[in-house]
């Protein structure tokens, strides 16, 4: 391919109104969240506070000022929550429509997350109010928005019985953290086979996201020094050169014990996804799993599963790439082109001012049937109708 090719704006116009984005999020500005959560929200935004008061992460998370005009350009370029249709369900809507997409899985900021995989009852009740809010958010964007609610996994009895409430209540995405093994067993245990049936019986998804890897290594001295530290606030969490170069390690692992564990093959319809932590990772470990299966030392797995690990991914699991990897690059060497989904990161700065461009670009070489894929039908394993 030239230069000027390589270089040239791909017309989507035939994908523009069909696209799927797996990956995006509520942002209001913190000061918002006893209006929308109550009592969990002002313990959410009182924490905030006292942690952050006067640091770049107050300024970036709790800005003055409204939502801006939703624009061809702000749409894309305006990050954070003053972004167009940041904390709006209205808002939103009319962002997908200019962005040209049908469906978005929405995420809460990790400030919601960790408090409600907490301990104690007032984990669980900021897991329940956030739960109902993403409820209220199904039900007023008709299907289109798909927030994804937040199970606290250190007891399985509570995990189930949420999944299941909020599940009749229409939410049908669940973010699991995978920094911690779930109910402290392997996501291979048996039992958490109810978890799964329930998710795959209901068309209901596990997620995994950047966040939720927290606590994987024991010890947090891994990454603390003058260069491996640097870096900078992102849309909150704190993100170093270290971080983004070992955040797969998390999900990875999790979804290793998952695969050569059975469990999709004692589920065979459920949906799984890793969302915003790469995806470049997951050929190599495809062709390790591959390889361990033939091996005397997976005997028992291999007689137990109907399938290769790598196919189990291909049916079973979506992720999505960060905007500046080389997707092309990524299906040329391992293939799993049924694997990769397009995300926004919407309204995150991560996101990219361009992703739809930048990430098309070395998908199309490919055909326009993988293209397809990527932008539509991989994700709606994730999304369905």
């Amino acid at each position: 391919m030239s230069p000027a090719a390589k270089n040239a704006a791909l017309d989507l116009g035939r994908w523009l109104g069909r696209i799927h984005d797996l990956d995006s999020h509520l942002q209001i500005p913190m000061r918002r969240y006893p209006e929308i959560l109550g009592r969990s929200g002002q313990r959410i935004y009182d924490q905030f506070k006292a942690r952050s008061a006067g640091t770049e992460i107050e300024a970036i998370l709790d800005p003055d000022g409204d939502e801006v005009v939703a624009t061809p350009e702000s749409i894309w370029k305006t990050k954070g929550p003053l972004a167009p249709g940041a904390g709006s369900v209205d808002g939103r809507l009319a962002v997908l429509d200019m962005m040209g997409i049908d469906r978005q899985l929405v995420f809460p900021q990790v400030m919601v997350c960790w408090p409600a995989w907490g301990q104690g009852d007032d984990a669980l009740a900021t897991m329940r109010d956030y739960n109902d809010f993403c409820a209220q958010w199904v039900r007023e964007a008709r299907g289109r928005l798909r927030p994804v609610g937040l199970l606290n996994m250190r007891d399985l009895d509570v995990a189930c019985a949420e999944a299941e409430r909020s599940i009749a209540n229409g939410v049908r995405a669940f973010l699991f953290p995978d920094g911690s093994p779930p109910g402290g067993l392997s996501p291979a245990d048996p039992a958490l086979d109810r978890l799964w049936a329930l998710l795959a019986e209901s068309n209901a998804c596990g997620l995994l996201h950047v966040g939720g890897h927290v606590g994987y290594t024991r010890h947090h001295t891994w990454g603390q020094t003058e260069l491996l530290s640097s870096g900078g606030a992102g849309a909150g969490e704190s993100v170093t050169p270290h971080m983004l170069v070992t955040l797969h390690q998390a999900p990875e692992n999790y979804l290793a014990a998952m695969v050569m564990g059975g469990v999709f093959e004692r589920h065979e319809t459920l949906r799984f996804g890793c969302i915003e932590q790469g995806a470049s990772w997951v050929g190599p470990m495809a062709v390790r799993m591959d390889t361990t299966f033939e091996m005397g030392l997976a005997k028992k797995a291999r007689e137990a599963c109907s399938l290769m690990p790598s196919e189990y991914l291909q049916r079973n699991f979506r992720a999505t790439p960060f905007v500046t990897e080389d997707i092309g690059a990524m299906i040329e060497r391992f293939g799993l082109d049924e694997i990769y989904c397009f995300s926004t990161d919407f309204p995150h700065p991560e996101g990219g001012r361009d992703p739809l461009q930048r990430m098309t670009a070395s998908v199309a070489p490919h055909g326009e049937a993988v293209l397809e894929r990527f932008l539509v039908g991989n994700a709606e394993l994730l999304v369905p109708e």
